[in-house]
């Protein structure tokens, strides 16, 4: 008889509820196999009071300690400690932290702890050209010494690995890079693109020109309402805005009459699919969940020339890039796939094979589960 394989415990930690850390927690709680391995999950309500005690994540037990996203010594140490019990209790064979507030208490959590692995997911590293010089020290610094409890850090993109080895946060050999992958989505909407567009007093013929993300300085969303305000003259062009945040009040103050703010939407690529471009104005990213959905959508992109974006996005292969906050150059880009149907088709069906090849789910699932297994 063959030995059954141990069934491993994963503790994963995440400040993070919402936007593609949210996405990426559910396609792990969602996705891998239960005969393999026991996840259990401890949440922040901040961003998401939905969350409660006693209740199920994916039908997976979870715990609420409520972690700001700020650095704050004294709630910073409350949710270490509330960590720390449950930690004890559940006895995990790995602890997986997902972003920098979590991987900030979490691991600190875990050096109160015996014989356990500890992985280490940023979705983006706090280091980045938009701090100022003192900050990105201070936060390598951080990330340098928890790297010293940390048994391997994941990267989703290799623009992340390349920051990690740039700010020396750890040797090579701790990176690995397990890329964000999708999966095609099923459609819930019956209203066709021009029934959705009257609904909200436009035509129904115009071209939708389409934001998703948070509401937050990384996703430069004023760029975006500046980029709208080039086309005010263009009755045939509308802009909309998917995701709320803490931008969310002067983004409405912001916008005119050819841009829609729909806010948060519990489905936001049942909308998307109405897009004709997508637009990412992102200052910094990991390896964003919304443009990979975009791309395997078959939406042509126009997207910022950063880290992690620009390599799924190559420039006049599978989409367009402009310097962050040009509006002017993004302007241009989104006029050149209007005028050019043929062009934006090309670009988006080449998008979409690159997905297929290189970023779909269960392809990040199968790595996810090898590493796991491995440490």
């Amino acid at each position: 008889m063959t030995e059954s394989k141990k069934v491993i415990k994963i503790m994963h930690i995440s400040e993070a509820t919402s936007g593609g850390v949210w996405t990426h927690l559910n396609q792990l709680a969602d996705n891998l196999p239960k005969s393999r391995f026991k996840q259990t999950f401890i949440l922040s309500s901040i961003k998401n009071p939905k969350l409660e005690d006693g209740l199920e994540f994916q039908n997976h037990n979870f715990h609420v300690v409520d972690m700001v996203r700020e650095i704050n010594p004294i709630e910073d140490i409350v949710s270490i400690i509330r960590i720390c019990k449950i930690l004890k209790k559940e006895k995990p064979d790995i602890v997986h932290c997902h972003s920098s507030k979590a991987g900030l208490v979490g691991r600190v959590a875990t050096v109160f702890m015996k014989n356990v692995k500890v992985v280490y997911t940023p979705h983006a590293f706090a280091i980045h050209p938009h701090n100022g010089k003192l900050k990105n020290v201070i936060f390598s610094m951080v990330e340098r010494f928890l790297a010293f409890v940390t048994t391997k850090i994941i990267c989703v993109s290799y623009g992340e690995r390349e920051v990690a080895i740039k700010y020396a946060i750890c040797d090579s050999n701790k990176i690995s890079v397990i890329l964000n992958g999708v999966e095609d989505w099923e459609y819930t909407v019956s209203l066709s693109k021009e029934e959705w567009l009257q609904s909200y007093s436009f035509t129904g013929q115009e071209k939708i020109i389409g934001f998703l993300g948070r509401l937050a300085p990384q996703k430069d969303p004023l760029t975006f309402i500046e980029l709208s305000q080039q086309f005010n003259s263009d009755k045939k062009v509308v802009f909309v805005m998917i995701g709320d945040g803490p931008l969310e009040e002067i983004v409405r103050q912001e916008v005119g009459e050819n841009c829609v703010v729909i806010g948060y939407h519990a489905r936001p690529r049942d909308i998307i699919q109405y897009f004709d471009i997508y637009v990412m104005t992102s200052l910094w990213e990991g390896l964003p969940y919304t443009l990979l959905e975009s791309m395997n959508d078959g939406i042509p992109i126009v997207a910022t020339n950063i880290s992690g974006v620009n390599e799924i996005i190559l420039h006049n292969k599978t989409g367009l890039l402009a310097n962050t906050k040009d509006v002017n150059e993004l302007s241009q880009h989104v006029r050149r796939l209007l005028e050019d149907p043929y062009e934006a088709t090309k670009l988006s069906e080449n998008a979409k094979y690159l997905i297929n090849k290189k970023n779909k789910l269960n392809k990040m699932i199968k790595e996810t589960e090898v590493l796991y297994s491995e440490l």
